[in-house]
């Protein structure tokens, strides 16, 4: 139980990521629309591979970096 942490970021599937603009309920067989992507390249599964397994990549953490979505906490890490 102790390596389930290491085991999530191995895999690259690290948790659901969105974010609330209105609180709300929906219900089973309710849709949901997606409104915009601001960065169509990056998905999660690639930022995850930078933050996790190629943090000496310098290029492409700086690509990151410039991203006005990210959170405080992963622009701290980069």
């Amino acid at each position: 139980m102790e390596d389930i942490p290491e085991k999530v970021i191995a895999n690259g599937k690290s948790g659901w990521y969105l974010r609330v603009l209105r609180d709300g309920v929906i219900k089973a067989g309710q849709t949901m629309k997606l409104l915009e992507r601001p960065n169509p390249d990056w998905s999660i599964a690639r930022a995850n591979e930078l933050m996790f397994h190629r943090r000496d990549d310098l290029g492409w953490r700086a690509n990151l970096r410039r991203w006005s979505c990210l959170p405080k906490s992963w622009a701290v890490i980069l």
